[in-house]
């Protein structure tokens, strides 16, 4: 298939993530890139996602969240910038890390803290 026979083509991809600590899922439609980001209620990784989708120049039109029983609901909406290529699995696959990190860390300093108490 030549490149002019994708013309007029629609671009689109959609991929699902999941590790311990949270849940991603990544649509992209064109030049729209629609993220949810569900996590445990005791870590807000809001300012790390907005972090990690800057680093990809995704801007963001606008964010929603709530919180379900125990867990964290964001519901990102943004757009590629212009001349930026981007791809759904890296995306999702970079925000699972930061995320991942930040519930490491929050797990480490509650454990200093809780050896601290007891001493």
């Amino acid at each position: 298939m030549s490149n002019n026979e994708l013309d007029g083509a629609i671009r689109s991809s959609w991929v699902q993530r999941r590790s311990k600590e949270c849940h991603v899922d990544v649509h992209i439609v064109e030049n729209a890139v629609n993220v949810q980001l569900t996590e445990w209620k005791n870590a807000n990784s809001l300012p790390h996602a907005a972090k990690v989708l800057d680093e990809f120049h995704l801007e963001i039109i606008s964010v929603v969240g709530q919180i379900v029983d125990d867990h964290r609901i964001f519901v990102f909406n943004t757009k590629v910038s212009e001349g930026c290529s981007v791809y759904a699995l890296a995306v999702a696959e970079r925000l699972l890390q930061a995320v991942d990190a930040q519930h490491q860390a929050l797990n480490i300093l509650g454990q200093a803290l809780a050896a601290k108490v007891t001493i």
